[in-house]
């Protein structure tokens, strides 16, 4: 994905190459050259000095201390969490009720959401889940 893309899903500014292909995150210490770190205190700063990354997630009073692309943000560990959503491949779970589910019929569930095997949603059970996972018992 482009830094700047990734600067859009986080709500960042893009510093930088906006056109840099980022591939993964990584660890101030581990990240390469296609991949995205963040710099969670100041007091970290020197690390960067070593730090191979593509591009940094960091605060604007840190920005000086990092000659490479950024994205800048007021909260770099809140950044970089959803830099993680949003680099996450995990599988989707397809909506709809698994047949060894027990779901009552006044539970008010949202339409997307996707019930595993063996979970009992007892009555009136009222919650904007989108996954419940299997063996998951549900109470008002």
């Amino acid at each position: 994905m482009k830094l700047a893309d990734l600067a859009d899903l986080i709500g960042g500014a893009c510093r930088g190459d906006v056109a840099l292909e980022v591939k993964a995150l990584a660890t101030l210490e581990a990240a390469g050259s296609s991949e995205v770190t963040f710099l969670a205190s100041s007091r970290l700063r020197p690390q960067l000095e070593q730090c191979r990354a593509a591009a940094v997630i960091l605060r604007e009073e840190d920005l000086p201390s990092w000659t490479g692309p950024a994205i800048v943000c007021d909260d770099p560990q809140v950044a970089y969490a959803r830099a993680a959503w949003a680099f996450d491949t995990s599988p989707v779970s397809e909506p709809g009720v698994h047949p060894a589910a027990i779901v009552s019929k006044s539970a008010s569930l949202k339409d997307s959401v996707s019930i595993g095997a063996g979970c009992v949603i007892e009555a009136e059970v009222d919650r904007p889940l989108s996954f419940v996972s299997p063996s998951t018992a549900l109470t008002r």
